[in-house]
C-alpha cells in the first residue's frame, strides 16, 4: 500500500498494520515510525506515536568497502539516456513513461555499494543510509566507465543486477541494470515496491552522505 503521510510532505509506505509501522522518506532520509491504536468511547481510534528512528544497514547486506566519485552531470533528456547501442542492448520504454522529459543537473557525488547476501526486500534496501540518485547520467557514468575498462570494483558484471534508487521530487524509482554474459547491458525502471524480493548476489548502490 502506498500512501502520503499527512504533515511531512514526504512519502510513506505502510509496512505492518498491527502495530502500525511506517517506512517514510523525508528530507533526504528514510525513517521508521511505529504507533499503537486505542479505541475511544465513541468507537473512534486514536494513534499514539511510540517511537521513531533513522534506519541503519539491515541484515542481508554487506558493504563492498569502496567509494567512487561520480562527476557532476548536466541536465539531460530522459530519451537520450542508456541509448549507446554498443553498450545497451535493451532500454525499457518505461524510463520515458515514468520520468519527466528532462532531469536536472546533478553535482559531484560519492557512491557506495553493497552486495546482497540473501533474499531481501526493497523496503530493507531503503533503510540504507545515504542519498538517492537524481540523474540517470549518474548511473550511466558508472556503467560506461566499467565498459571502458576502469576497475571500479563496484558494479557486478556477471549477469546479476545492479540496483539504484532514483529520487525525483517525492517519487522514488528503482532502476536496475545488468550485464549479460554476451557483454551487453539491460536497463529498466519501475516504481519503488517495498515488498519486492531480491535474492543474494545482486548489488545495491546509494549516494554517500
Amino acid at each position: 500500500m502506498y500512501i502520503d503521510k499527512v504533515g511531512t510532505g514526504g512519502v510513506c509506505y505502510l509496512l505492518d498494520k498491527t502495530p502500525l509501522v511506517y517506512l517514510s522518506y523525508f528530507k533526504g532520509r528514510w525513517w521508521i515510525d511505529w504507533y499503537t491504536t486505542k479505541k475511544k468511547g465513541n468507537g473512534m481510534k486514536t494513534l499514539k506515536k511510540r517511537g521513531t528512528e533513522r534506519v541503519k544497514l539491515p541484515a542481508g547486506l554487506t558493504s563492498l568497502g569502496i567509494t567512487l566519485v561520480i562527476p557532476k552531470q548536466p541536465k539531460c533528456r530522459v530519451v537520450d539516456c542508456f541509448t549507446d547501442q554498443s553498450v545497451f542492448v535493451f532500454r525499457n520504454a518505461d524510463f520515458d513513461n515514468l520520468l519527466p522529459q528532462t532531469l536536472s543537473a546533478s553535482g559531484k557525488v560519492s557512491v557506495v555499494g553493497y552486495e546482497l547476501t540473501r533474499f531481501i526486500t526493497e523496503a530493507k534496501l531503503a533503510q540504507v543510509e545515504g542519498g538517492r540518485f537524481t540523474n540517470l547520467r549518474q548511473i550511466e557514468d558508472l556503467i560506461l566507465r566499467t565498459e571502458r575498462g576502469e576497475s571500479t570494483g563496484l558494479l557486478t558484471t556477471n549477469n546479476y543486477t545492479n540496483i539504484f534508487f532514483m529520487e525525483v521530487g517525492t517519487f522514488v524509482l528503482t532502476v536496475r541494470a545488468h550485464r549479460r554474459n554476451s557483454g551487453v547491458w539491460d536497463a529498466y525502471p519501475y516504481p519503488f515496491s517495498p515488498w519486492m524480493k531480491l535474492h543474494g548476489g545482486h548489488r545495491f548502490f546509494s549516494i554517500a552522505t
